[in-house]
């Protein structure tokens, strides 16, 4: 596994290789991360898991589309401009192979490589959007859920999934717990201008520690990375994001860690950078660390804790509004 930042992720196994929500930093910046240049020759896969721009990268995606086979989108949208369908725009920017998944569908996209599209729920402001995943990617044996920015909203979804969702390698979910008003993203698209009661309590928001937690749990979850938080510098300018040392989500973060910690479940943020590998499922060895990750600590208990803020990040005095 390796990190790109974000919700950028790198599977590979010597015989695929699949590439969820790449939104790549430039080159020249002056910080160290996985660029364009550093990703495999060809790739089977890109899997996208909701349109939003933190995950849609335009500009990352028309860099990969020369080495890329397949794009896997979530199914149609609403087909209204709050929810537009991912499937035509590629195609329309060149991508000779999209696949679009419904809920529950499945796509064998390489050698040992197959990803399912999960109910995705929440962080959308309570609007009817439709094209959204999370991403279950399974690749030699081995299980991953990308839950990206989806909220926890009723549990018995989980229970109701039985076996697909349970007993999954690595769990990836975002905190993002404080999202920003529905207006921050789609006032402009609305065809009426909302009034501020109603803006302030439908959020762009996604988890919080409680609910990554009882997601850990109904997935059993062998190891949970927390991401998707927009704190690398090169998206501040797409998400506002910015936080402090008390900011409620990195409070969140460091909640989850410690009640992962007692339970015996590694839990790591991810910044800038980092590789993982898993040996074979016959395996039960956890993953082993190849480049740790960046300002990242071991403690006695196994858990990576994450010292806030990170090296070299300037912050500010508000807090991040999306993820």
């Amino acid at each position: 596994m390796r990190y790109l930042g974000h919700a950028g992720v790198l599977l590979e196994s010597p015989d695929a290789c699949v590439l969820l929500d790449p939104i790549a930093g430039y080159d020249g910046d002056g910080i160290d991360h996985v660029r364009i240049t550093d990703l495999p020759p060809y790739i089977d896969a890109i899997v996208l898991s909701h349109a939003h721009a933190d995950h849609v990268s335009i500009e990352t995606l028309l860099q990969l589309r020369h080495k890329v086979g397949t794009v896997i989108v979530p199914g149609a949208g609403g087909g209204t401009v709050l929810d537009p369908a991912l499937a035509p725009m590629l195609r329309a920017l060149g991508f000779a192979n999209v696949v679009s998944l419904g809920e529950l569908d499945s796509h064998r996209a390489g050698e040992g490589l197959s990803v399912t599209s999960v109910p995705f729920l929440g962080e959308h402001a309570d609007l009817d959007i439709r094209a959204k995943m999370v991403p279950l990617v399974e690749l030699n044996g081995r299980r991953f859920l990308f839950a990206t920015d989806t909220v926890v909203i009723e549990p018995k979804l989980y229970h109701r999934m039985g076996d697909l969702v349970t007993d999954v390698d690595a769990l990836f979910i975002g905190l993002e717990c404080v999202g920003a008003p529905m207006s921050w993203l789609y006032g402009a698209l609305l065809g009426r201008r909302p009034d501020r009661a109603h803006d302030r309590t439908r959020r762009l928001s996604g988890s919080d520690a409680a609910m990554a937690e009882v997601l850990t749990t109904l997935t059993r979850a062998k190891h949970v990375y927390t991401y998707a938080m927009g704190f690398e510098p090169w998206l501040r300018h797409m998400t506002g994001s910015s936080y402090e040392d008390d900011s409620e989500q990195v409070t969140q973060v460091r909640e989850l860690e410690r009640s992962l910690a007692s339970q015996d479940v590694p839990c790591e943020m991810l910044y800038l950078r980092g590789d993982r590998q898993w040996l074979s499922s016959a395996t039960a060895s956890p993953p082993s660390s190849r480049t740790s990750f960046d300002n990242c600590a071991a403690s006695t208990t196994g858990t990576v804790r994450s010292p806030w803020p990170p090296t070299g990040w300037s912050s500010s005095v508000s807090s991040s509004p999306v993820s």
